[in-house]
């Protein structure tokens, strides 16, 4: 790419210019380590959002996050989308919550006594780079390093928030209770013996909304009893919505209409086609749960569009790539666990083995 294409390239070699203490190699470990962090602080919150619910950062014990967090908002004239206490933990508040609890994140890393001794000198350079101090020779290829070591395991956490089951089970007598309570709106649903009677407000739904529910486990978690997942650690549920029939979800309507849940729900991914996935821990009461999702249901519904007919579209390839803008765009607005079309959790599949890091 050249720098007439980006001229954020000229303001980058400018500045190694007049930074003679500056040098390339720092720049691309700091561009290095911001990837390893990013992805640490999404393990960390998804793995103990999965354990204990929305507790989730009161059993994080990362002293200074709630401080960092405070005087970070107090500066109301320069805001960021930053909303969770998993961006403002240090790094060594991070590293202490994955040795803390090892066994939630023991199947995305080396094996501990070798993952600690590299995070170790990782955390050195961290350091040097954090304070502006020069850098070793072998900084970056230490840093690199590490994370082709992880870029496996960063990748199954990646893909791991793809559903592993439909409705823990397909027999009439093991259909998850919380699962169960909507089945009047889900077609997979509609031949069990414990469907429930169709609704009028159902029967409209399902002409214009598709609604499914899987269940994610964990692998660090235990198998689910007959009774469901609710209440129990290492699961989530997963909530798919997507307008059919000429129908379309207004997603911008939708996040503005739930945002005083955002902080109930583990992640919303914006997909490239219009659809929206909601994913939620499995650690709440089957009452608190059904609440939850017939809230953000009700949203959904009410933020149905009319679609625009195909034939009227621009070519499919241009139509379909300003819609990844435009909901990335719309992703970016809101706090982290808010993710749009263009972030690997969101698009990636169990089928695409792939580098996350191409170190």
């Amino acid at each position: 790419m050249s720098t007439e294409e980006n001229p954020n390239l000229e303001q980058l070699a400018e500045i190694l210019v007049l930074s003679p203490g500056l040098t390339d190699q720092s720049l691309l470990t700091y561009s290095r380590l911001w990837q390893l962090e990013t992805w640490l602080r999404n393990m960390v919150y998804a793995e103990y959002f999965s354990k204990y619910g929305t507790e989730w950062d009161t059993n994080l014990k990362a002293q200074g996050s709630t401080t960092a967090y405070t005087n970070d908002k107090q500066l109301s004239h320069m805001p960021t989308a930053e909303e969770s206490k998993i961006s403002f933990v240090t790094f060594s508040g991070l590293l202490k919550a994955i040795s803390t609890e090892w066994d939630l994140f023991a199947n995305y890393l080396p094996p501990q006594e070798i993952w600690d001794a590299k995070i170790k000198e990782v955390s050195q350079v961290r350091n040097r780079i954090a304070h502006f101090r020069s850098s070793h020779r072998d900084d970056l290829k230490r840093t690199e390093q590490l994370l082709r070591d992880v870029d496996k395991g960063i990748w199954r956490f990646c893909t791991s928030f793809r559903p592993n089951s439909p409705t823990i089970s397909p027999s009439n007598d093991c259909v998850d209770p919380v699962i169960y309570e909507f089945s009047n709106l889900i077609p997979y649903l509609s031949g069990t013996t414990r469907h429930r009677n169709p609704t009028s407000y159902s029967s409209r739904l399902q002409q214009k909304l598709d609604i499914s529910f899987e269940v994610v486990q964990r692998d660090w978690s235990h198998a689910p009893t007959d009774n469901g997942i609710a209440g129990n650690p290492g699961f989530f549920y997963s909530l798919h919505l997507q307008g059919i029939h000429g129908w379309k979800i207004g997603v911008e309507n939708v996040l503005e209409a739930t945002k005083g849940i955002h902080s109930l729900l583990t992640y919303i991914f914006l997909e490239a086609i219009g659809g929206i996935r909601v994913i939620v821990s499995s650690v709440s009461t089957v009452e608190k749960l059904i609440k939850l999702f017939s809230a953000i249901i009700a949203c959904v519904a009410d933020a149905l569009l009319p679609d625009s007919p195909s034939e009227h579209r621009e070519e499919f390839s241009v139509y379909f790539e300003k819609q990844i803008e435009y909901l990335q765009g719309i992703a970016d607005k809101y706090s982290e666990n808010i993710l749009g079309p263009r972030h690997p959790m969101t698009f990636l599949t169990r089928s695409e083995p792939c580098s996350i890091f191409s170190a």
